[in-house]
């Protein structure tokens, strides 16, 4: 008897074998014969493929997330490699190359390996149950006697429980024995894969499986081996047969794929600015080929019709829409044509279908946008590739004007999805993000919406996206957002266009009117907050906080500033610093702080920043920050923050104090969370440098064990208690004396001009790890701390140390009381940002 099976915890589940007890109705017995259990598990074999990614991983000197860095996407060898090799041959590199492609294939054959094996366990164990569940039950009729009086064409009890026995039993080794030759067949075709090693074909199975994308042939370097001379127009027609069942998908298929993915990765690769541009046959090659399947079918209508299950259903489309998706996206990329108008590229070179799917095609019906077609299309291409300028402007602002035009109870959750999947792409251009901010030049004009140069369509499709709530918490709107650090970082001293779109970003959300309307919206089925009524659109999408956190990094030397008039955000003519009132800046981080992890984040990067301005003092030349402007501009950066906060939560909490002890909380977190961080503050913010990406994503990944762990003594006492319910009455100029005095000191202590010894003087300042911590501190000792900082500070580099805490408190006290982020100066007097009023 073989019908046996190990459970994945090790337990074994055996078939029964079930017959009459009295045998006198019936002499027959039942089992189930399967085929042997083979020894094998998937929990092994995982453990297997995790040890091969991670060794992939090690080769390319990415300890954090490898798929995410380019499984995903397309992106150049010399790319994904986190550790230089400027120094490698290109002998070196080729050989690293294979050597990582390799080891990415084979992880992939054994996931694949593990979940066949899952699969076939998991049949084999619901058979072997089923059967054990059933044919007990069945075989009680095989002792029952026979009617008195029976009819000879009707059976008795037992003969019919035999019969039924019987059929459960083939009906069961029929499936066991199917899930066991796709088994066999899955383990000798990934047998013959692994031999041949990384063949088209075989990458093309395990795409199509979701076990790799397009990364294999990146790392490999196996574009350069696809097939350079198909016919497009012949690859069109070709593609119908596959659709419609008419053709198994093969080899040819797989190919197809391959071609299509190839020239999605040389497209990324010509946008990444490392010098190669697109070779204009592959421009050439797209626009044929979609005209020839235009003819055929429509594109649109392919994407829509291909996921139904009278077609290729929805697993077998995936492949296919994302390689078709890839090539659409390439082809209305304007910018592949590196200036030159005789090659193909850009939305006009789109197939029709596509165009009128994506701008709304009044003759598609009653709700004009096919956006079953759009998701389809758009909703599986990997990351990295980008739409061209007008296909991402027009498509976000379709989206926007249906969700601004319709009642959203008219657009079902189905629609919203592949909005969503829309969205994810079309905010992929930076460029039409920018448009959508601030708007576009002369060049656009929406097809259907006309001409949008005028603020209001633009700026209501804009609201509408950002104040829908999505099923994803708003992660693909955020795109809109995002790219803003990263772009701030890339221009350097050029900067003058981001900060364009970053002023007209924050006078878009903090006008009176808008600001009402966005911080009232009602929490629905994808939000914590459901029915909850008067929340701000990052409340309701907290990935969007998150977008806004890392404006607030790329900025925020201005929100420290002396505040703009009410009302006016604007870029200083003198020196190009951003510059708002004060009313806009606590408005845009309360928007920041309706995602809770952000909103701790962001007072991470408040803290972070003050520090940086302490040690600024000490610097000479243009690093160097007067002990005036540090003050000033660290209790202006609290003050807003604090109050953003303390707004945020009001829309969440009851009553006042309920404002002031949620506010408290979070910059308690947030005050943790600095703490925790890998890397001291000053090593990773300066008043020069703004918040780098890796930092934003550490303090993100870091947020929840902030919020959740304990605060240490210096944390506690960085922030101090809550005094009379009153955080911001203790926590800023007390408080704020010995976070400061705490920064200097390790200036010295770096500068060896303070040593360990030193400590033993002190009751409550110790040396740890090159640091000075408090220990033992409690409220009533905080007049002790300082006097002991004070103590250390004077006898340390000619006083100077002294001299710049006293003048640095002096002008934040002064700044705090006079209640307005300080005076603003007379005409002649030189501002602290260093703009003439």
């Amino acid at each position: 008897m073989r019908s046996v099976t190990v459970s994945a915890g090790g337990g074994a589940v055996t078939a029964v074998e079930v017959s009459g007890q009295s045998q006198q109705f019936s002499t027959a017995s039942y089992v189930l014969v399967m085929n042997g259990d083979p020894d094998i598990y998937a929990s092994p074999l995982e453990g297997l493929a995790e040890e091969l990614h991670a060794f992939t991983a090690r080769i390319l000197g990415r300890a954090n997330d490898l798929h995410g860095s380019f499984d995903d996407t397309a992106q150049q060898f010399s790319e994904v490699l986190k550790w230089s090799i400027e120094n490698f041959s290109e002998d070196d590199q080729a050989l690293w190359s294979d050597v990582s492609a390799n080891m990415s294939f084979c992880a992939a054959i054994v996931e694949n390996w593990k979940d066949t094996v899952k699969t076939y366990k998991d049949e084999r164990l619901r058979i072997i149950n089923r059967w054990n569940e059933e044919a007990p039950t069945l075989a009680a009729d095989l002792d029952k006697a026979p009617p008195m009086i029976q009819f000879m064409w009707n059976d008795s009890p037992a003969e019919a429980a035999e019969k039924a026995l019987e059929a459960l039993k083939n009906e069961l080794e029929d499936e066991e024995s199917t899930a066991y030759r796709l088994l066999k067949d899955t383990g000798d075709q990934l047998s013959d894969d692994l031999k041949s090693g990384p063949t088209v074909e075989a990458v093309g199975r395990l795409m199509e499986g979701g076990y790799v994308t397009w990364s294999q042939f990146n790392l490999g370097g196996s574009v350069s081996d696809l097939p350079e001379d198909v016919d497009p127009e012949e690859m069109a027609e070709s593609i119908v047969p596959y659709v419609n069942g008419d053709k198994e998908l093969d080899d040819d298929y797989y190919e197809m794929l391959a071609v299509l993915s190839g020239i999605g990765w040389r497209a990324e690769r010509a946008n990444s600015g490392d010098g190669e541009n697109m070779d204009p046959a592959d421009m050439e090659f797209l626009k044929e080929f979609y005209d020839q399947l235009e003819d055929s079918i429509g594109v649109a209508d392919l994407a829509r019709l291909a996921p139904m299950d009278e077609f290729m259903g929805a697993e077998d489309a995936a492949p296919l829409l994302a390689a078709l998706g890839t090539g659409i996206l390439v082809l209305s990329d304007q910018r592949l044509k590196h200036g030159d108008d005789s090659v193909p590229g850009g939305y006009h070179d789109l197939p029709a279908s596509v165009r009128a799917a994506v701008e709304g095609d009044p003759d598609f019906g009653m709700r004009d946008i096919d956006w079953e077609a759009v998701g389809n299309l758009f909703g599986h291409v990997p990351e990295g590739v980008e739409g061209g300028r007008g296909l991402s402007l027009t498509l976000g602002l379709t989206i926007g004007h249906e969700l601004d035009s319709q009642d959203p109870y008219f657009i079902s959750d189905e629609n919203l999805e592949h909005m969503q999947a829309a969205l994810e792409v079309a905010t992929r251009n930076t460029d039409a993000n920018a448009d959508m901010i601030s708007g576009p030049g002369d060049w656009f004009e929406h097809p259907r919406l006309g001409d949008i140069h005028e603020d209001e369509k633009r700026q209501a499709a804009f609201e509408a996206i950002l104040t829908r709530e999505w099923p994803d918490d708003g992660a693909a709107a955020s795109g809109y957002t995002d790219w803003i650090l990263e772009a701030k970082q890339e221009a350097g001293d050029d900067s003058r266009a981001v900060d364009e779109v970053a002023k007209d970003l924050i006078e878009f959300l903090t006008d009176d009117e808008r600001y009402e309307r966005m911080t009232d919206l009602t929490g629905g089925m994808y939000s914590d907050h459901f029915g909850q009524s008067g929340l701000s659109f990052t409340q309701v999408n907290n990935e969007m906080g998150k977008g806004l956190l890392g404006v607030y990094g790329a900025y925020v030397d201005a929100f420290s500033l002396n505040p703009e008039d009410e009302g006016r955000v604007t870029i200083s003519e003198s020196n190009g610093a951003l510059l708002m009132g004060i009313e806009e800046r606590e408005r845009f981080l309360e928007f920041v702080a309706g995602d809770e992890e952000s909103a701790v984040a962001m007072v991470a990067i408040t803290e972070m920043y003050i520090d940086g301005l302490v040690e600024g003092m000490f610097f000479d030349g243009d690093e160097e920050v007067s002990a005036r402007n540090a003050g000033e501009h660290a209790n202006r950066l609290n003050e807003v923050v604090n109050q953003a906060l303390v707004s945020e939560a009001h829309s969440r909490t009851e009553s006042s104090d309920s404002h002031l002890l949620d506010e408290y909380e979070r910059r308690k977190a947030g005050r943790e969370l600095l703490v925790e961080m890998v890397f001291k503050p000053g090593e990773l913010i300066s008043t020069k440098n703004p918040v780098g990406q890796l930092l934003i994503d550490d303090l993100l990944s870091s947020v929840k064990d902030s919020v959740t762990a304990a605060a240490t003594d210096s944390v506690s006492l960085e922030l101090g208690p809550v005094a009379e319910m009153n955080s911001q009455a203790d926590s800023s100029i007390a408080a704020n004396h010995i976070r400061a005095g705490s920064v200097i000191i390790d200036h010295y202590i770096a500068d060896g001009d303070i040593e360990e010894s030193r400590f033993d003087d002190f009751e409550h300042l110790e040396f740890q790890d090159g640091h000075v911590v408090i220990s033992g501190y409690e409220n009533q000792f905080r007049s002790d701390v300082q006097d002991e900082i004070d103590e250390l500070l004077a006898g340390v580099g000619d006083g100077r140390g002294t001299e710049l805490l006293e003048s640095y408190l002096e002008h934040y006290h002064q700044t705090k009381t006079d209640g307005t982020g300080g005076e603003k100066p007379e005409a002649d007097v030189e501002r602290p940002d260093g703009e003439d009023k």
